[in-house]
């Protein structure tokens, strides 16, 4: 995986997804990738939501001949990164980072 510092990165985060072969053979995901540089909360949710399109498509009872409808898929998405944002994530830091953005708990409220 490459840091956001790295010339190779261009300001993303690059995480590398492990060969799939044996929880799916008939589908892969090669990468989930996501700007640095956001809010804490919001990269945690876009990855959340990313992830749960991987394991949507790894999943062994995954037929990519029979796909789920692709609003369904979204929405399922779009509900686990919302589950993690209201039950997985500390505390909001109510204290402003010094770098003149809000605090998280400011952010949190929109």
């Amino acid at each position: 995986s490459f840091l956001p510092s790295d010339a190779q990165s261009r300001g993303h985060t690059y995480f590398e997804i492990p060969k799939a072969s044996k929880a799916n053979p008939q589908t892969s995901v090669t990468a989930i990738l996501c700007l640095s540089g956001l809010p804490a909360d919001l990269t945690a949710s876009i990855l959340a939501h990313e992830a749960t399109h991987a394991w949507i498509k790894l999943h062994p009872s995954f037929n990519p001949s029979m796909p789920i409808p692709l609003q369904v898929e979204e929405g399922v998405c779009q509900l686990v990164a919302m589950l993690f944002l209201t039950d997985g994530l500390e505390e909001a830091s109510k204290v402003n980072e010094g770098d003149g953005g809000p605090s998280d708990e400011k952010l949190r409220q929109y």
